[in-house]
């Protein structure tokens, strides 16, 4: 008899989560399931991990293959091809999913070809960032076959088997590392599928992109003393009590910015609404909700909740690239520098908020002595695996007006560039930097880089 549910777990080098992922699979509510780890190309610690769960849990199968592009797409493609479920379900190797997950989105399939969860976004200082979204959205939906927005983790993510064969193997359909959103575009696509939001708090992503260089030992302890917290009964009411909201939807009004039609901006609003109906945020964090709005429509929002909004964004979140450059400009738009001013002295003190300041002085051209001096400080500050951001950042604020100041933070922290295509927007500036002070060797260096970290992008 097929189980109930096939959960599978794409894993390749993150020996350090992987045995917290899939004992958070192994924790479900509904026991009655298929634990699929799809090895792609995994190394010895990765093996050894996988067959050691799998000896010992006959619930628990162990695909071990070579690597493939796209993120071992076609790997992925035959773990659900395989697996003996007809309700498919995701956990990346450093994710957890909370007890309920399978039986709250399970029951959902029912009724339904495709459901997800909101994302919630752990951040490495704690904190939690929740969405407001709805896949079944006609904006949510436009926004993805476009290219301009998911808002939606695999982790997140169940769907039946039969709609993801009938796209010949949605998996299949990615031409690049972006391996989720090709096949939600599918979903998205498919007017005939489906596809319903569970406004639940059921898993937690912790996106290895913004813990590039973090250290392993960091990152199991991170996970495990999140895995012990999720078998509280009480854990989604206090994520939902305890989170923010004002990081997703700013990335989703950013969006909606970018497509340039006011039309859709209105379309946005109304799908928050409708998802604030059902998750019902807290005053505060309606507050940071309204601030972002405020911000969005270029009108100066009220202090506590742009507050709260900043406070949230401030940090590096999904991706390791410090978000300064982006706040600069969307708080210095519509706020006066004194209301500016006034905001950051209320926010914790941290590397971030230098490079705050720092960004806000370089659009005022104010950047001084002092203000340098600052951001070597907070550059000292950070923890040392975040430090090669935190340098690029600097130089993103001088490039604009000192390209000598800027390319001396540049070849600052060159020797701790990662080597992935987490450092091509590093190499880019570095190229242009390099022709504009006409270091034509250097130049052609950060070009061969640029070209060589492209390509390992599959």
């Amino acid at each position: 008899m097929a189980p109930y549910a096939s959960i599978v777990i794409p894993t390749h080098d993150r020996a350090s989560t992987l045995p917290w992922s899939i004992r958070s699979a192994q924790a479900q509510t509904v026991r009655d399931i298929e634990i699929v780890v799809s090895g792609d190309g995994a190394t010895p610690a990765v093996r050894e991990i996988a067959e050691s769960f799998a000896r010992s849990d006959p619930r628990i199968l162990f695909s071990d293959r070579s690597k493939e592009p796209f993120r071992g797409v076609a790997n992925r493609d035959r773990a659900v091809r395989a697996a003996a479920a007809e309700r498919i379900f995701y956990n990346d190797d450093d994710d957890l999913l909370l007890p309920r997950h399978v039986e709250l989105l399970g029951a959902a399939l029912d009724k339904a070809d495709v459901v997800d969860t909101p994302a919630v976004s752990v951040q490495v200082d704690g904190a939690v960032s929740l969405a407001l979204s709805d896949s079944a959205h006609p904006e949510m939906k436009r926004l993805l076959i476009e290219d301009k927005f998911k808002g939606v983790f695999d982790t997140h993510l169940a769907h039946s088997k039969e709609v993801y064969l009938s796209g010949a193997g949605a998996w299949m359909a990615a031409t690049d590392r972006r391996v989720v959103w090709h096949m939600l575009k599918f979903f998205a696509l498919d007017p005939a599928i489906r596809w319903t939001t569970l406004q639940r708090v059921t898993a937690l992503s912790f996106h290895g992109a913004g813990r590039t260089g973090m250290p392993d030992a960091a990152r199991a302890a991170e996970i495990a003393g999140w895995f012990a917290r999720i078998g509280d009964g009480d854990i989604e009411a206090g994520l939902r009590r305890d989170g923010g909201y004002a990081f997703h939807v700013h990335l989703l009004f950013a969006a909606m910015a970018a497509a340039g039609n006011p039309a859709h901006g209105t379309a946005a609003r109304k799908l928050i609404d409708g998802a604030m109906q059902q998750a019902a945020p807290a005053p505060r964090q309606l507050a940071a909700i309204e601030a972002v709005r405020d911000l969005a429509d270029g009108i100066c929002p009220e202090a506590d909740g742009a507050l709260s909004a900043l406070e949230e964004m401030i940090d590096a979140r999904v991706g390791p690239y410090f978000t300064a450059p982006n706040l600069a400009a969307t708080f210095a738009g519509p706020m006066t520098p004194a209301a500016m001013a006034a905001l950051l002295a209320r926010c914790r003190k941290r590397p971030a908020l230098s490079l705050l300041r720092f960004h806000l002085a370089a659009r005022q051209n104010a950047i001084d002595a002092a203000m340098l001096e600052d951001v070597e400080q907070g550059f000292r500050d950070t923890a040392d695996w975040t430090r090669f951001y935190f340098g690029y950042a600097v130089a993103q604020g001088l490039s604009g007006r000192a390209n000598t100041a800027a390319w001396d933070w540049i070849e600052r922290v060159r020797d701790r560039a990662p080597h992935s295509h987490h450092a091509l927007p590093y190499w880019r500036l570095r190229q242009s930097l390099a022709q504009r002070l006409a270091f034509a060797a250097e130049a052609d260096a950060a070009t061969a880089q640029i070209d060589s970290l492209a390509g390992s992008m599959t």
